[in-house]
């Protein structure tokens, strides 16, 4: 599982404010968790998050990094556009996996 941090230093990572190891300067870090938090509000509104705060799917992390790049307030509105394909590939892989998780319901078996 992955924190909710995680996640956000990867996008930063993913959009090239900081490199492997390097940490995040505050203002950065606080701009994208602002963003981080309104768009999980928005996954969960649409059903996309089923796990809880701060306990992510390492399955998810990576569709959701991807995902959040669009929406990185840290860089300039126009070089977004370069991550918009990206961010909607993320959000379709979200969806799949969402789509392929169990709500462990009894199944109805009929026999012939």
């Amino acid at each position: 599982m992955a924190t909710d941090s995680d996640v956000i230093n990867l996008v930063l990572q993913k959009v090239f404010v900081t490199e492997g190891g390097e940490t995040s300067s505050a203002e950065d870090f606080a701009a994208m968790q602002t963003v981080y938090n309104a768009r999980m509000e928005y996954l969960r509104d649409a059903e996309l998050v089923w796990w809880e705060a701060n306990s992510v799917p390492d399955g998810v992390k990576d569709p959701l990094a991807e995902y959040l790049t669009f929406y990185c307030p840290v860089i300039p509105r126009e070089e977004r556009e370069a991550y918009r394909g990206d961010s909607i590939m993320g959000l379709r892989e979200i969806q799949g996996l969402a789509q392929m998780r169990s709500d462990d319901s009894p199944i109805q078996a009929e026999y012939f």
